[in-house]
């Protein structure tokens, strides 16, 4: 990956990183204080995740929500059930 960086670019390998700017050719990067900063920054996401999943666990289970019955679907259930005992006295 390149980057500009300045009147320059830098360049990332795995350990190192190089860096090129007109006033001094390429040159080496150490990323040393890049680790450790990231480092710190996955300790601080992994400690505010786990505060989180604290959180979410400890979180009251809500009451279920009870919708008031439906007048149009309790008339057509109604109506299914004495069409259901009609075709058992007419089969039957």
């Amino acid at each position: 990956m390149t980057q500009i960086v300045c009147q320059g670019e830098r360049q990332g390998f795995r350990l190192t990183s190089l860096g090129w700017i007109e006033s001094r050719t390429v040159y080496v990067i150490y990323v040393g204080q890049d680790i450790r900063a990231l480092e710190q920054q996955l300790a601080a996401a992994n400690a505010h995740v786990a505060q989180l999943e604290q959180q979410l666990a400890n979180q009251p289970t809500p009451a279920p929500v009870q919708m008031p019955p439906d007048p149009k679907a309790i008339e057509a259930l109604n109506a299914l059930m004495e069409l259901a005992k009609a075709l058992t006295l007419v089969q039957g």
